[in-house]
């Protein structure tokens, strides 16, 4: 085997580690917050003997260590439990509401790489020029400015001002009659039925929150390019470039390679970021995603929902770190 197969098993080993790690961690955390969730379920007025008849029905009266069991094992069977208030089993709404998140995130990710690029390299490029501390003054700029607030500037330019876009109030427009549901998610359940204006209404509803997300986000990766640009224009390796008259486009490109490394590292991290920081964008915009419901969840106590948003998000961030660490190693050699 290569060594950079090997390093891919390695790193693949340890996903069930990490995995009961989190669930371990997320069951025991929860375990130690105050209240009585039965109370969530028949309210606070109800009796001793209604509140009994739900402690039985959860396990709550169970020994700490077989509801652990009971706990990993249901986890381990893709049953997340049910939430407390809506009685709606937890994995259906992740299921239902995690492609919604997914639709604003991962476009995002990609338009704030191109823009960070971009910016990066002109900043790194032309840092001795006046230019070039405008850009950086546009950097620091983004990065100090949440997305949600963004947002509410874009709703107020393009919605209300301009009328190009159309308003927050969800994925669809009100006369768009959603697809029947066959998978729970629209995305797919609109391709099934071939109403592609279910999916033209997706896109106009999510270019303002992608729009508002990538902004933020392409500061950071504006920020690693130019840092890794303004290094490598500094180096011998450069000078040695342009010494053999190689085109200037082509030294840019060299510098700009010794950023791809971080630029993947950022680009994993800031997705485990955005799983859960997407919620007050999802909220601004009122977009049914993961992010927003879980909030909802913590906010009223809701503990199924709560831990199946750690399982799974925290799954997601395992598998984005694991694919970073074989690219990052099949990029470098240094690495593997």
């Amino acid at each position: 085997m290569s060594r950079l197969a090997v390093y891919a098993a390695k790193r693949i080993a340890l996903i069930p580690l990490m995995l009961l790690l989190i669930a371990t961690l997320s069951f025991v955390l929860l375990r130690l917050l105050p209240g009585d969730p039965a109370v969530l379920v028949v309210g606070e007025f109800a009796g001793p003997e209604e509140l009994a008849k739900v402690h039985a029905a959860l396990h709550l009266d169970d020994p700490l260590w077989q509801q652990y069991v009971t706990y990993l094992w249901d986890t381990l069977r893709g049953d997340l439990g049910t939430s407390y208030l809506t009685g709606i089993p937890v994995l259906e709404d992740v299921l239902r509401r995690l492609p919604n998140s997914l639709f604003i995130i991962i476009p995002s990710l990609l338009v704030a790489v191109l823009l960070g690029t971009l910016v990066g390299t002109a900043g790194g490029y032309l840092r001795r020029k006046f230019s070039g501390r405008f850009f950086s003054a546009g950097i620091s700029a983004l990065q100090g400015v949440p997305p949600f607030l963004v947002g509410i500037v874009l709703i107020y330019l393009f919605v209300f001002t301009l009328r190009i876009f159309p308003t927050p109030t969800g994925m669809l427009y009100a006369s768009t009659t959603p697809p029947p549901e066959r998978s729970g998610i629209m995305l797919v359940d609109a391709v099934l039925a071939g109403q592609w204006n279910v999916l033209g209404a997706m896109a106009a509803h999510a270019i303002l929150p992608v729009i508002s997300t990538a902004l933020f986000l392409a500061s950071y990766f504006a920020k690693t390019v130019r840092t890794g640009v303004t290094d490598a224009l500094a180096g011998n390796q450069i000078e040695f470039a342009r010494g053999c008259g190689l085109p200037e486009h082509r030294v840019i490109r060299y510098a700009l390679l010794t950023s791809r490394t971080s630029v993947l590292t950022y680009a994993a991290i800031l997705f485990g970021v955005m799983l859960s920081a997407t919620a007050v964008i999802e909220i601004v915009f009122s977009w049914p995603g993961i992010g927003a419901w879980a909030l909802d969840g913590v906010l009223k106590g809701d503990l199924p929902v709560i831990q199946g948003f750690i399982v799974v998000t925290g799954g997601l961030v395992i598998l984005a770190y694991v694919v970073l660490d074989i690219l990052v190693a099949a990029l470098d050699p240094r690495i593997r």
